[in-house]
């Protein structure tokens, strides 16, 4: 699964190298409580932390998931990431930069 710039390896927790994987395997991303893989087919959109427009774009589909009539649940959810994203950005300003000025190096 690859979106054009990041994609799921598998990674030593010690050394932080990358680890091929065994015969017949593959790295999946699922949803937690069911473990189901998401399809590779299937987009996945990926904001970083490190992303000054991150909060911005959460706090939009925030407001969007409220027009829709989410349930308490995603709110949550959607409230978590929020400020998981914020003590991000107050704990590593250093590492906050504008989307695409890497341009994807």
């Amino acid at each position: 699964m690859n979106d054009g710039k990041y994609e799921v390896a598998l990674i030593d927790t010690i050394t932080g190298a990358e680890i091929p994987l065994p015969i017949n395997t593959r790295i999946a991303i699922v949803k937690i409580p069911t473990r189901i893989p998401i399809l590779d087919e299937e987009p996945i959109f990926i904001y970083r932390g490190r992303d000054w427009n991150a909060v911005k774009g959460i706090q939009a589909y925030r407001d969007i998931c409220i027009a829709d009539g989410c349930n308490d649940h995603q709110m949550r959810m959607v409230d978590e990431a929020i400020q998981r994203f914020n003590k991000f950005t107050e704990e590593h300003p250093d590492q906050m930069k504008q989307p695409g000025l890497t341009k994807g190096l």
